[in-house]
């Protein structure tokens, strides 16, 4: 369960590949689609970017391994 703020298919971005997540919203949300090139220029842009990615990053495979 993924809650506000929170991100997904970051990864098939970074990597150029289809996205491995299947979403579905429980409730009435707003998300927002993204292009690999505007991905990575958010991410560049973005103050602490490419730190809160690596944060993700890091748990996501963390629970990879975990599994």
């Amino acid at each position: 369960m993924l809650g506000p703020g929170q991100v997904f298919g970051e990864i098939g971005l970074l990597l150029d590949k289809p996205r491995s997540a299947t979403v579905r919203a429980t409730r009435e949300s707003e998300l927002l689609w993204l292009t690999r090139d505007e991905f990575t220029e958010l991410v560049s842009r973005s103050r602490g970017g490419a730190a809160n990615l690596d944060t993700v990053m890091r748990a996501r495979t963390a629970s990879v391994g975990a599994g």
